[in-house]
């Protein structure tokens, strides 16, 4: 950690992700190295979570917060 203050913009976005569908918080980021990067938080909205063992999507429906 080096303390860096960084600034983004954070704007609503719809999400499609294997039939699933949903509006969630992105992050813009003009200089990623990646065209889309997807959050987990995105993905925990769609009711996703990656499995750490396999590193794959996994359905488990929508998580109450």
């Amino acid at each position: 950690m080096d303390n860096r203050v960084v600034e983004l913009e954070v704007s609503y976005a719809r999400l499609r992700l294997y039939g699933e569908e949903g509006y969630v918080i992105v992050e813009v980021i003009d200089d990623s190295p990646v065209d889309v990067l997807i959050g987990v938080r995105a993905l925990e909205a769609l009711g996703f979570v990656i499995d750490p063992v396999t590193g794959t999507l996994k359905k488990i429906g929508l998580i109450a917060v």
